[in-house]
């Protein structure tokens, strides 16, 4: 490490102690802001689903870590990295089948409005790959990954203990097997509202 990026780091250490009241950066803060979306079928989390009407079962493993509390004027910003892979599981008698993979990566920063309401924006991007149990002979498989940004309001429910949020996905990119991009999918503007 050069000498003056220890120095800068040192002269920053005030600024970046973690868990002291009034300081710029919280690293590694103990609360989320923002719960887990329960409703959402692709949610970073530990999960293990069947689908009654088909032979499948579909797997995840992952989370949401919150890495550091901004703290600015009034604003408080609370930035998280996320990832999870699922995976789904047909039932082939004796054994089963692994027929794809799928990956998933989020950015989030969540900004508290009131005590209730937090507005959580980031960009991710996900990945999808059927696995080699999935592929039969003369079959090409079709992989694809995808770029997005994300907006969601959350609100707090403390009525119902609950919370209610919606939000947005803007694809900006999709790509191939091949890596090559396909179309710029700038205008796929959808809306999801999920009650929790």
């Amino acid at each position: 490490m050069t000498p003056k990026i220890l120095l800068l780091l040192l002269s920053l250490f005030p600024l970046l102690s973690a868990g002291t009241s009034g300081s710029f950066l919280t690293l590694l803060p103990e609360k989320k802001f923002v719960s887990s979306f329960t409703a959402s079928g692709t949610e970073h989390r530990i999960s293990y689903n069947k689908l009654l009407t088909r032979r499948l079962f579909i797997g995840s493993m992952g989370g949401v870590f919150p890495v550091a509390d901004i703290h600015f004027d009034h604003i408080v910003c609370q930035a998280s990295a996320a990832g999870s892979i699922y995976t789904s599981l047909q039932n082939a008698g004796r054994k089963y089948k692994v027929t794809d993979v799928n990956f998933y990566v989020d950015i989030f920063f969540d900004f508290r409005l009131s005590p209730e309401t937090v507005l959580r924006t980031g960009w991710g991007h996900t990945s999808h790959h059927l696995a080699d149990d999935a592929l039969l002979p003369g079959v090409t498989a079709v992989n694809y990954a995808r770029d997005y940004y994300e907006m969601f309001v959350v609100q707090q429910l403390p009525i119902i203990n609950g919370s209610a949020y919606g939000g947005l996905y803007w694809t900006y990119s999709f790509y191939s097997a091949a890596r090559e991009l396909l179309q710029n999918c700038g205008d796929l503007l959808y809306c999801m509202v999920r009650w929790i």
